[in-house]
């Protein structure tokens, strides 16, 4: 549960960026699919996918806290020593 999470915490901080950076929310989606392996059935591979569209009204904490997991810069792009 960890990992969908987490990659739901990346589509959305990227599509946030995205349309914040182009000012094209409202003609912009991303859409994003993650395989994971998976321990039994008939398919070798779990998918997961999530499509966002347009202004996402995300809270200021949950951008900081999205991008602390995913960002390797800070916003003004200076690399982060490490």
């Amino acid at each position: 549960m960890r990992v969908k999470a987490a990659f739901q915490a990346y589509v959305l901080l990227r599509h946030h960026e995205v349309t914040t950076r182009t000012g094209l929310a409202e003609q912009t989606a991303t859409l994003g699919v993650l395989l994971t392996p998976r321990r039994g059935g008939n398919s070798p591979w779990d998918t997961t996918s999530i499509r966002v569209e347009g202004h996402l009204d995300l809270p200021d904490d949950e951008l900081q806290l999205y991008r602390q997991a995913w960002n390797r810069t800070p916003e003004d792009g200076t690399a982060v020593p490490g």
